[in-house]
């Protein structure tokens, strides 16, 4: 049975939810620490899972650590809050999606199947699966404008103060973004959109 890799979170609700979620798709989670990791791959883990504090330093740290140890197997993020800072740093170092568990369950739901999408990409192509190409024209013009200030941290009075339009039209735009790319919050739209290619950081 292709597993699940999971760092942090032990004994948290979001584990037990998640555990949940993964059985009923087919795929077995295992802690970090029951795993030799330079070996992942050859002990049927085929993605992982960070699950990270609230604290945005011990977040960094973590997500830090296991890039450096996880090899070529894919992870994601899963984050108590949603901020478009922290996603911002996963996806720069090496997250393939950014996930936050600020709303509801149903957040966790969504990752599970995302997982299980991974595990099929890459029982298709037979490579650890890689982020998804898109065409830009998937958001308007507008739409890749205000979630790039968004990335950079930018509340929506100061992104409608440099864009010269009213705070209602950039969220109109946020929103509309967040539903194209079937994402759950503001970050996890940029954490998409900065994984599909649809809006770029300045280096």
């Amino acid at each position: 049975m292709p597993r699940i890799l999971v760092m942090g979170g032990a004994g948290s609700a979001a584990i037990d939810t998640l555990n949940q979620h993964l059985a009923y798709l087919g795929l077995a989670v295992v802690s970090w620490e029951d795993v030799d990791t330079p070996k992942a791959n050859q002990d049927g883990v085929v993605g992982a899972v960070v699950v990270t504090p609230l604290d945005p330093f011990e977040e960094r740290l973590l997500i830090a650590a296991c890039a450096s140890r996880i090899g070529s197997v894919p992870f994601v993020v899963l984050s108590p809050a949603n901020d478009a800072r922290r996603a911002v740093f996963a996806l720069k170092h090496g997250a393939s999606d950014f996930f936050t568990m600020d709303s509801d369950w149903m957040a966790v739901g969504g990752l599970a199947e995302y997982l299980g999408s991974l595990v099929r990409e890459a029982a298709e192509r037979g490579r650890a699966p890689s982020g998804p190409a898109a065409p830009t024209h998937i958001l308007s013009a507008r739409e890749r404008e205000c979630l790039g200030w968004s990335a950079l941290g930018l509340t929506t009075d100061v992104i409608a103060f440099k864009l010269c339009i009213s705070g209602r039209t950039v969220r109109f735009h946020l929103t509309n973004a967040m539903s194209k790319l079937r994402a759950s919050n503001r970050s996890h739209a940029i954490a998409r959109a900065l994984q599909m290619g649809l809006i770029q950081l300045p280096q």
